[in-house]
Parts: C-alpha cells; structure tokens; sequence
C-alpha cells in the first residue's frame, strides 16, 4: 500500500500510535519540506484515511518526531525536533487526534542530529526524551505536565558522531540503558541507568 504525503513533502521520520483513541493504530510522519505533521487514521483493517496535516511551524524544518503521553492526560502527545534549531516542541494531542499549541524547549546544543527516543528513564512514572549531538548524549526530563529539563548530560569519546540511539534494559535492572554507536559503526557504548 503506498500513502501519500503531498507533493514535494519530504516525509523523514515515522511513528505509530492511536491518536485519536478509537482503538485502531494511525500513522503520524513528519514532512520536513511541507513544514507539518501528517497524521493516517487507522481503520484497523489496515486501510487509513487521507492524511490530515498540522502545522509544525514556518521558520524550521522539522526532522524527527516522538510520541507519548507527556502531560499525564491520557492523550498522545508529539515532540518535535527541527534541523539545525536548539529547541524542540511538543505539540499536545486531542482527543479527535488534532495536535495543538506547541510549547518550545530549549536543549541547550546546537541542534539534534539524528532520532529521538522516549522512556521513563528515572523511574518517576513520567516519559522523558533522549537524544544527541556530535559529543553528548541528553536526557530531556519529563514532569509529566508536558514540561522537561536538561538534568542528565553524557559526554561522548572525542571525535564521535552518533547516527544511531536505541534503548533497552541490558543489565535486567528493569532500568532503560542507552545504547549508541559512531558513524564509522566501529565504536559502540552503553550507558547504564542507576535511576539516580
């Protein structure tokens, strides 16, 4: 099956969840060129309805997308990172699947080079966002009122650029771990989550 984005919509990033809470899953996509998010309603017997479009913005391109419920309201919530910003936005979901009124968060880095990731990463029953530059890995903590801080900042090996982030419980602490690995794929690390 093939959906379509828009003409000249550059879609770079994907995820999956129920926006709009009818039990079925729906596909949301970020086009970087048509500046928004595109949202495919499920039906759930794998067919979707025409995308519908929310504006990311009209200064920035955006580039990566997470999805969780940030504000504790049950709903599913965007993050939106943009190319070459130092901020990210999260854009609230409504219960018809509408995202809305983004509320901008500085990361203090240059901007996000590659994906976001989210977990609850010190255990406070809130989701928080990790994601890195060319020398650090960030964790974006979560209040669980749909605001986040800077708290946790760790420093990569001199001359590394990390393409790639994932996230896993690789101790069985029942602790997420981050995971990265360099461009070259001949460096690899783990950051193991004391939940400190």
């Amino acid at each position: 099956m093939t959906f379509h984005t828009g003409i000249n919509s550059y879609p770079i990033d994907i995820a999956v969840a129920d926006f709009n809470r009818d039990g079925c899953q729906d596909i949301a996509v970020v086009n970087q060129y048509s500046r928004n998010i595109g949202i495919f309603f499920g039906h759930g017997n794998g067919s979707f309805e025409i995308q519908k479009t929310f504006s990311t913005g009209h200064y920035y391109d955006p580039s990566h997308l997470v999805v969780g419920d940030f504000n504790s309201d049950t709903l599913i919530d965007i993050a939106v990172s943009y190319e070459k910003s130092d901020f990210i936005n999260v854009m609230v979901g409504y219960s018809n699947g509408s995202v809305d009124s983004s509320t901008k968060f500085h990361i203090g880095t240059p901007f996000i080079e590659h994906q976001m990731l989210v977990s609850d990463f010190n255990d406070d029953h809130c989701l928080d966002i990790v994601f890195a530059d060319a020398q650090k890995v960030h964790v974006f903590v979560g209040d669980g009122y749909g605001h986040f801080e800077t708290q946790s900042v760790f420093l990569l090996e001199k001359g590394y650029i990390i393409p790639w982030l994932g996230i896993g419980d690789f101790n069985d602490d029942s602790y997420d771990d981050i995971i990265y690995m360099d461009k070259l794929n001949v460096f690899e690390g783990i950051f193991l989550n004391k939940c400190k």
